[in-house]
């Protein structure tokens, strides 16, 4: 009785240890997608910004020359600001992205990463009722419970 009791317990570990692994690369590769989506929406919203100051100074002239309204110009002025904010906003995001792939990788010194996207995405079809039996074999929580079960027969007994 003993000998299966800490052959469970050894399933039960060696399942979670692997749910573990299994987290930590999920983990990983959530962080690479938003570093990779942050410098992305950085490269967009500089992109904006230089549009943006190119309208101005288009625009600029063509107020000097009275061919737009003074609030034509100063909306054009405010979608400058909004341009600078969202390179502002996107930069943190993406420095916050960084720190916490740093953080989950454990480097202590400054890190800068550029990501570069996947050039295929493997496509694959999971079929529900295998997937639900491998969930049932290899669960730590599954063998946990029968472990508990026996452990509570065992007491009663």
């Amino acid at each position: 009785m003993e000998q299966n009791h800490r052959t469970l317990r050894y399933k039960e570990a060696k399942q979670a240890y692997s749910e573990n692994m299994e987290l930590a690369a999920y983990t990983g590769v959530q962080l690479f997608f938003d570093i990779l989506i942050a410098q992305l929406n950085v490269e967009a919203a500089t992109q904006e910004k230089i549009n943006a100051d190119t309208l101005y100074g288009i625009s600029k002239g063509r107020f000097e020359v009275g061919r737009i309204a003074e609030t034509e110009l100063l909306q054009i002025e405010l979608s400058v600001a909004n341009a600078e904010n969202a390179i502002a906003q996107s930069t943190l995001n993406l420095q916050s992205s960084m720190e916490q792939l740093r953080t989950f990788l454990g480097i202590q010194r400054a890190a800068r990463f550029e990501m570069v996207p996947p050039l295929e995405l493997p496509s694959f079809i999971v079929d529900p009722n295998q997937a639900l039996q491998f969930a049932l074999q290899n669960r730590s929580l599954i063998v946990s419970l029968e472990r508990r079960l026996k452990e509570a027969e065992r007491n009663i007994a």
